[in-house]
């Protein structure tokens, strides 16, 4: 039952946040030229081992992140600064998180979507978890553009936990003579992400002795990353040719029975009106799928417990969503929260429990 798969859901019929499809994209997604897909030299694990690749049972090794990888071409890197350019109005701040980002280009870029749901890629990262991968439910996730500005007083992207089971992040522009935008990653109790929150809400970053640093060789390179299970930052650019520019894409597994990483607080927060509906509908695909395993697959005569599970875990999710989206109940943010005057309190995964 774990480990039964049902198709990708599909983009929505209409956009949110008034954002309207590019009818005049002059610039076509070709993998041929696009792509230069390399394999990772190792992954580190969540039990802090360094595998190397090819690995011969990646479902055996829970991956933390990647090694830097070749993804993108010369070509590709500049056709995706292209239609980021043609974009850039999308820009805007989100508190807490990012000082410039771009979110939901998706809804207007075909190019994006092309890349982003490219069978080569999706198979290509498949290769790092073992199970078969798919752009994450939120199509606002496709793809968030960040900017690094120079000089910043504040880190790139702050310490937090994604929202998301797994992303894959592309170096966008030149890294030559960069100093810091450096990614660090949590190396401490890979496997709990709670210790490493505890930390982050009380004082926004982590000690010293708990963190990895990982550079990206040059534009065009990608780490994959289990960001929903380690902790993860960017330091300030403190110099550079040009702002760090990085291309920030969400994937999950196609498994609806699988523990559910997404939290609604985070896109709450960031993107308006499309929250409610996207986490509805990932929700009910979630549900759906589970509902399709008791009527296609389950063996379930003379087992009324089993049918019952089943039964329950879809009602468990489309309630909790539900409750989310209505404001019955509220999740924690993953990062240190503004906010939230009490930062020291234990850390709730609530979402973890479905």
């Amino acid at each position: 039952m774990e480990h039964y798969e049902v198709s990708p859901l599909s983009l929505p019929k209409s956009s949110p946040n008034n954002i309207k499809k590019n009818l005049q994209e002059d610039v076509q997604f070709d993998p041929k030229k696009h792509l230069d897909l390399t394999m990772p030299m190792y992954i580190k694990t969540l039990d802090g081992e360094n595998v190397p690749f090819p690995l011969k049972n990646a479902a055996k090794h829970n991956v933390a992140f990647s090694a830097p990888f070749k993804v993108l071409s010369a070509e590709g890197v500049k056709a995706f600064r292209r239609v980021i350019s043609q974009n850039e109005d999308l820009a805007q701040p989100f508190k807490n998180r990012q000082k410039k980002a771009i979110r939901g280009i998706a809804y207007r870029s075909k190019f994006f979507c092309d890349f982003t749901y490219s069978p080569i890629v999706l198979k290509h990262l498949s290769k790092c978890t073992g199970k078969a991968l798919a752009p994450h439910n939120f199509p606002m996730n496709i793809s968030q553009i960040n900017f690094g500005e120079i000089g910043s007083d504040k880190g790139a992207d702050v310490w937090h936990i994604d929202s998301v089971p797994y992303v894959l992040v592309i170096l966008l522009s030149d890294s030559t003579g960069m100093v810091g935008g450096q990614l660090q990653v949590s190396k401490a109790k890979f496997g709990d992400p709670k210790l490493a929150l505890e930390y982050i809400r009380r004082d926004g970053k982590l000690p010293e002795d708990m963190v990895n640093t990982v550079n990206y060789p040059a534009a065009g390179y990608g780490i994959f990353m289990q960001g929903s299970r380690i902790a993860h930052a960017v330091t300030p650019v403190l110099k550079a040719s040009e702002p760090r520019l990085t291309l920030v894409n969400s994937y999950q597994s196609l498994m609806p029975f699988e523990e559910d990483a997404t939290l609604y607080k985070v896109f709450q927060t960031m993107d308006g009106d499309a929250a409610p509906f996207e986490y509805a509908r990932h929700k009910a695909w979630r549900a759906s799928g589970q509902l399709n395993y008791l009527m296609k697959e389950a063996k379930y005569f003379g087992k009324t417990e089993k049918i019952a599970s089943v039964l329950n875990k879809a009602i468990d999710e489309l309630v909790y969503a539900r409750d989310l989206i209505t404001g019955k109940i509220e999740e924690d943010a993953p990062y240190k929260d503004t906010d939230n005057e009490d930062n020291t309190r234990d850390i709730k995964l609530v979402n973890s429990k479905l």
